[in-house]
């Protein structure tokens, strides 16, 4: 809620933020864990680059994952006309 007749912004959407940085938890506690039990897409693409060289490959999954994040930003720029509300004065 605003207190002054100022936009207020709704807060901030995170969940691209939040999957990414998964990396690291995954990385430095388990390396993928047992079976690949916390094998997640990041880690999958830094596995193949690094531990494999097969940079190729990282490099194509690399471009699926910044076109995926691209989608979801236009997505979320396009809606939030929706939910952004501005007061008029």
């Amino acid at each position: 809620m605003c207190i002054f007749a100022t936009p207020c912004d709704p807060p901030p959407c995170r969940i691209e933020q939040i999957r990414f940085q998964v990396f690291a938890y995954a990385f430095i506690l388990t390396r993928g864990g047992p079976n690949d039990a916390t094998l997640f897409y990041v880690l999958y693409i830094y596995r193949q680059a690094f531990q494999f060289f097969q940079i190729g490959y990282a490099s194509a999954l690399s471009a699926i994952l910044f076109v995926i994040v691209l989608i979801l930003t236009v997505i979320v720029l396009r809606s939030s006309q929706n939910w952004v509300h501005y007061e008029r004065i």
